[in-house]
């Protein structure tokens, strides 16, 4: 772009090839924040259902713990061991994505 003036002469330089490229970054980036939200919304949904499941059966081997002691500490037990590995599993998923993201 050019501008004259009597006096004066301004000359500027467009760089459409780096404002498209900025703008591709942007773009780029944009998506890649979604993308990560709708990870992390999915994990959330995951871990509230398995979390449900454990508590189901705590639940459940707790009132079956009335009638068969047996029977009913194996399903307290299988259900802590869900929310344990849960548990566990999203540690371990958080911990990476911080290593990720200190890189």
């Amino acid at each position: 772009m050019i501008i004259n003036n009597e006096n004066e002469h301004i000359y500027r330089t467009i760089d459409e090839a780096g404002i498209r490229q900025a703008d591709t970054e942007r773009m780029i980036r944009l998506k890649e924040l979604e993308l990560e939200a709708k990870e992390r919304e999915n994990s959330r949904k995951i871990m509230i259902v398995a979390y449900f499941i454990a508590l189901i059966f705590v639940a459940i081997g707790a009132i079956i713990c009335i009638f068969n002691a047996l029977a009913g500490i194996w399903g307290i037990i299988i259900g802590f061991y869900i929310a344990l590995f849960t548990f566990v599993k999203h540690d371990e998923k958080r911990k990476n994505n911080n290593r990720r993201e200190g890189q």
